[in-house]
């Protein structure tokens, strides 16, 4: 399956796809349209996969931090990218190929990546509730066992 991507700068923050269990039925469902596992879960299996858009921004938010960091101090140590850094620099304030310019983009790209990553977060719980309530019933019912029978 392929990951959704996101980017933040020149750098690329891959999220695969966690498999996740339904609490109540262990699993055997399948997480298919919440009614396959013989009903022992109530046909809400489909709404416990998902993510956290919380721990989602965070983790972004540090990875496009480090990041940023880390292209300042690149920049400034061996000077290659600088002027991209200098770019970067006008629609970042303060972000510069110093050290305090680096300590300046890791707050700016902790920013950017947590409302990237708390925005991700939000589309695809709202993506997986429709997968799970919607689309599955009305577009592919021969794949969803609906009335709990296996």
């Amino acid at each position: 399956m392929n990951c959704p991507i996101i980017t933040c700068g020149l750098e690329i923050l891959v999220i695969k796809e966690v498999s996740m269990t339904c609490e109540k039925c262990g699993g055997n469902c399948g997480g298919k349209c919440g009614g396959s596992c013989g009903g022992s879960c109530g046909g809400k299996c489909g709404k416990k996969m998902r993510l956290c858009p919380f721990s989602l921004g965070i983790a972004a938010g540090i990875t496009c931090g480090i990041f940023m960091a880390f292209y300042a101090w690149a920049a400034m140590a061996w000077g290659m990218g600088t002027s991209m850094i200098e770019q970067w620099g006008s629609f970042y304030s303060g972000y510069a190929p110093t050290v305090a310019g680096g300590f300046i983009g890791a707050g700016w790209g902790l920013l950017k990546g947590f409302v990237a990553g708390f925005i991700f977060g939000l589309i695809y719980n709202g993506l997986m509730r429709c997968k799970s309530n919607c689309c599955c019933n009305k577009m592919d019912a021969s794949s969803c066992n609906i009335s709990g029978k296996q």
